[in-house]
């Protein structure tokens, strides 16, 4: 009887767990990945930006603003889904 007693009590946890966890936890997770997309990628030099890049390529937008090193530069691309790092100040 007492090991189907904590098998109730265990089951009760898990619901309230999954609960919170859909619920309170995702909330606050969506939250924290809305404001860390509002914020610029900075990267402390070009080789940073670039293996950052390659890595995210398939979530990464054309157009993005991007600081490197302190200097403003634009993702483009140049064909074939290549993405480049364009200067700022060249547009």
């Amino acid at each position: 009887m007492l090991e189907f007693e904590a098998s109730l009590a265990t089951q009760a946890w898990c619901a309230q767990h999954h609960n919170y966890c859909t619920e309170k936890c995702l909330e606050e997770y969506m939250q924290c990945v809305k404001e860390m997309e509002s914020q610029p990628l900075m990267f402390p030099d070009m080789k940073a930006a670039q293996d950052w890049l390659e890595r995210n390529k398939k979530e990464v937008l054309v157009g993005s603003i991007v600081l490197v090193a302190g200097a403003a530069f634009v993702i483009g691309t140049a064909g074939a889904g290549v993405l480049v790092l364009v200067p700022l100040v060249a547009l």
